[in-house]
């Protein structure tokens, strides 16, 4: 996230950026900033969606683990869960081996 400030009015803004830019996914996203259906907002830096992690590399699975992620949920079918959600990757996510599958 940045700060960016207005020189005129001295105030403040911040900015996200809903990418997260990772060597081994091209689609890990921030889902902050989101509005819900009773009108508060998703926090950033709290839920994350992505595609495939099965490409996932060594500073990949570093970055994510700095980022504290507490469970993954995995939204994939039956049929898709014939591959591991994380691939042939020998390093994991350091969170417990908490993997709530869904579907």
């Amino acid at each position: 996230m940045n700060h960016i400030k207005n020189e005129k009015k001295g105030k403040g803004r911040w900015v996200a950026e809903r990418q997260v830019l990772l060597e081994g996914s091209s689609n890990f996203r921030d889902l902050g900033g989101y509005r819900s259906q009773d009108g508060r907002t998703v926090k950033w830096g709290k839920l994350f969606r992505s595609d495939s992690m099965g490409q996932l590399t060594k500073q990949d699975f570093l970055y994510l683990d700095s980022m504290a992620i507490r469970a993954v949920f995995d939204l994939r079918a039956n049929k898709e869960r014939m591959t591991p959600i994380f691939g042939q990757a020998k390093t994991r996510l350091n969170i417990g081996n908490v993997i709530i599958r869904l579907a």
